[in-house]
């Protein structure tokens, strides 16, 4: 699946944390998303990726330069839930 098609799927993006449930319930909604279009482990950062938007995407940016990788959905899971308000 391209980053195309995924945008295509119309997922809400994510541009910065107002709630946390919001937060939350968007990692939950990438997590079902991911399993459901059968997106490869090694596609999925970058599929979620394409859904940050200001904030997000310049905090993410900066974060992923600093982890080891491979960088992986669940690793991606791991820091995104360490950095929830």
């Amino acid at each position: 699946m391209k980053i195309s098609d995924f945008k295509r799927l119309q997922q809400a993006t994510f541009a910065c944390i107002r709630k946390l449930l919001d937060a939350e319930q968007w990692l939950i909604d990438m997590t079902n998303l991911l399993k459901a279009t059968h997106v490869p482990e090694e596609y999925q950062v970058e599929m979620v990726k394409a859904q940050l938007m200001g904030m997000a995407k310049t905090w993410w940016l900066a974060e992923e330069e600093r982890l080891e990788k491979p960088i992986t959905w669940r690793s991606t899971l791991r820091v995104l839930r360490e950095v929830l308000p």
